[in-house]
């Protein structure tokens, strides 16, 4: 009653879901790592080594945490370190003897990535100097190395329904990505290789998003399509804990034209580390205790809405019994990460978004 009076302060209870936090900071990272750089030596010029640069998500997030706990808006730094260069081949780049080829430098100015196939390297890939003499697996294995290093994956945007202004607004921007297009950087090695040159284009490609945050008038989204849904009452404060952390992976996902929505892609791996907790689950043909036991009832939600929206099913499963939170046999779907899958198929002209509630 003091409390309720105005006569002592009370601090509501908060709770940070601290997987979603590190999952957006390395979303983040994704963006901005950068491989470090070897020295290469062409002719007479000394190309310096230069550091790599990484995200200390770790840091980052303990840091987020902590502005989120003072309950005032601020900007968060982004914790980054540097990581050093790679060792060229223990400085045979930088004072490779004068018997040795000269470097191979392939670069995109546009992302301003550089790489370089060092003396010992050429003459391990092209023996003598000859183009005849081209072991081509060993250029292929160099250059899908840098391929790995180069490779950032693009990122759908993210959506909600705005009912009042009748259109979809962003929630989370969509992300370019890049690649090395290897075929085409074999071929760039081999032609120079042959005209004697000793520099040569680096093919890094842009990926762009199925779902583009700068396309959102163009999606066709603009009315409920189709519901699902599914009643869990009498669910253990666990269970239901965990249908709320499975929902919340889908807000906002877009399916685009004739895309595969999979269940398992999204909600991705379901552990305590990801937020989820102990609950029944159905284990074959018994009960038993599993961590993300309530999940399936997001699953089956989602299978309803795609079968009564007609959408061609690409794979489901049903559980091994029938429980009375799935209702009737048959209209409900099981999921076990990562094998067990519930995959559809948008196959309308129109992007489809999901919005869950709980």
């Amino acid at each position: 009653w003091a409390a309720l009076l105005g006569r002592r302060d009370v601090q509501p209870a908060v709770i940070y879901d601290e997987a979603a936090i590190r999952q957006q900071i390395s979303q983040i990272a994704a963006t901005v790592r950068r491989p470090g750089r070897p020295a290469v030596q062409i002719g007479d010029k000394l190309i310096p080594s230069q550091p790599g640069v990484d995200v200390d998500v770790d840091q980052t997030a303990q840091l987020v945490l902590r502005y989120a706990a003072q309950a005032e808006p601020g900007v968060v730094p982004l914790q980054t370190f540097e990581t050093p260069a790679p060792d060229a081949h223990q400085g045979q780049a930088a004072s490779a003897p004068a018997s040795l080829p000269e470097p191979l430098v392939l670069e995109d100015p546009a992302s301003g990535l550089m790489f370089a196939l060092d003396p010992a390297t050429l003459e391990r890939i092209v023996p003598g100097g000859d183009p005849d003499r081209l072991d081509e697996g060993a250029l292929r294995q160099v250059v899908e190395g840098w391929a790995e290093q180069i490779y950032i994956p693009p990122q759908d945007a993210r959506l909600r329904f705005d009912v009042a202004a009748g259109r979809p607004v962003v929630i989370q921007p969509s992300i370019t990505g890049r690649r090395l297009d290897v075929e085409q950087a074999v071929a760039n090695v081999r032609a120079a290789l042959a005209e004697g040159r000793t520099q040569a284009p680096l093919p890094v490609e842009a990926v762009p998003p199925a779902v583009d945050s700068s396309k959102v008038d163009q999606m066709g989204i603009k009315e409920l399509v189709v519901a699902g849904t599914t009643y869990f009452a009498g669910s253990s404060r666990a269970r239901i804990r965990n249908i709320e952390v499975a929902a919340e992976k889908f807000e906002g996902v877009v399916i685009p034209p004739n895309g595969i929505f999979s269940f398992n892609s999204i909600v991705q791996d379901v552990s305590a580390a990801n937020g989820f907790e102990d609950s029944l689950i159905i284990w074959g043909d018994r009960t038993a205790v599993g961590v993300g036991g309530g999940v399936c009832q997001v699953s089956t939600t989602v299978f309803r809405a795609a079968f009564l929206g007609g959408f061609p099913l690409v794979e489901r499963y049903n559980h091994g019994y029938v429980v009375s939170w799935y209702g009737e046999p048959g209209m409900d779907a099981t999921i076990f990460t990562p094998n067990v899958d519930f995959k559809f198929r948008n196959d309308t002209d129109a992007y489809l978004l999901v919005q869950p509630i709980v």
